[in-house]
């Protein structure tokens, strides 16, 4: 792919285009290999993806704060676990955006992953809820919400996550012999926008400015590797795996909530892949979610000022987990597949 036949295919046809690059450029940043960043959850520790992937800070600092919070504690589904969650995963993408390629600077990963830092954001989450009732405040101050959805947040046609392109799928792989992989084979990663050469399509870098805003950002510096987010992640308790797992798919916020539903709330794979998703809080205070939630828990999160948009109650741009287990029991390795996609889990026996 960039120093054969395929590479000198894509050279021609960008150099047709007016693209002044050469073969060198194919390896100016090479491949590398990384060692994972693992972190403890309660009895278990997961190991996901390092910088410049920002993955595995995010599971980490996410599940830390909700620790701190007593996310176990909360009800799946409820007003709490909403609101913890969405605060959390909010504060989780500012700090992650303080985050890039070691090569380019030191950054403070440790201090991100802080147990001491977790606990001081838990209370401020926790003093955000309100003392008086700010029902009708979100009713008077709400806006129109996202595009095909009217305000306080039930849908009215397609949703705008619609329009998002697909181009990724998620893999999970177990043997009998105790090998885990788990892997996103994708289109979002660069060449030309729209061109197909020798059977491969493209569709363009996804590569962005974004500074400290967003979860993909790059440095125009020769070897610099962009931040990025790809969910692989595995959970081991007792030094033995005991599940695999990522998404495509708003990857970034879907992969701890995941996480949440095994680790926290115990549910098996499937359940846990089945269960509500939601976004981070947005700015404006409003949480998008799957159209799942109890009219008493949509009640009580406006009671806290907080603007419940629905989209669909299966919404395939909040993930599609693909999982291989370990059966905490009788120890068997399965595989489960999302119902958002149209993913399937097959074994050989």
């Amino acid at each position: 792919m960039i120093t054969g036949g395929w590479a000198d295919a894509f050279v021609a046809k960008a150099n047709e285009m007016g693209w002044k690059i050469t073969k060198e450029h194919m390896t100016e940043t090479p491949p590398r290999w990384l060692d994972p960043l693992t972190f403890r959850h309660h009895e278990f520790e997961v190991t996901s993806l390092g910088p410049p992937q920002q993955q595995g800070v995010f599971c980490g600092f996410v599940l830390g704060v909700l620790r701190h919070l007593g996310i176990r504690d909360t009800q799946p589904g409820s007003a709490e676990h909403v609101f913890f969650l969405s605060h959390a995963m909010r504060q989780g993408l500012y700090y992650c955006g303080m985050i890039g390629d070691p090569d380019a600077a030191d950054y403070g990963i440790d201090a991100i992953l802080d147990d001491g830092f977790h606990a001081a954001l838990a209370r401020i989450i926790r003093g955000l809820i309100p003392k008086v009732d700010l029902t009708q405040h979100v009713a008077l101050t709400a806006g129109p919400g996202m595009p095909g959805m009217s305000a306080p947040g039930k849908p009215t046609g397609a949703s705008a996550a619609a329009k998002q392109p697909t181009g990724s799928c998620e893999l999970s792989v177990v043997d009998q012999e105790g090998n885990w992989v788990q892997m996103m084979n994708t289109l979002q990663s660069g060449g030309i926008p729209g061109m197909v050469i020798e059977g491969i399509p493209m569709v363009g870098s996804h590569a962005t400015f974004a500074g400290m805003s967003g979860f993909m950002d790059a440095k125009v510096v020769k070897g610099i590797r962009p931040r990025c987010v790809i969910g692989n992640t595995m959970v081991f308790q007792d030094g033995k795996p005991v599940v695999s797992l990522g998404s495509p798919g708003n990857v970034h916020c879907t992969v701890p909530q995941v996480l949440t539903y095994l680790l926290d709330y115990r549910h098996d794979p499937y359940r846990a892949a089945d269960a509500l998703r939601i976004l981070p809080m947005a700015e404006d205070g409003s949480v998008v979610v799957e159209d799942r939630l109890s009219p008493e828990a949509i009640a009580k999160l406006r009671s806290w000022g907080v603007n419940v948009r629905a989209v669909g109650a299966y919404d395939w741009h909040m993930g599609s987990f693909q999982m291989c287990f370990r059966d905490p029991v009788s120890g068997v390795l399965g595989a489960t597949a999302d119902p958002r996609r149209c993913g399937v889990a097959e074994g050989i026996r």
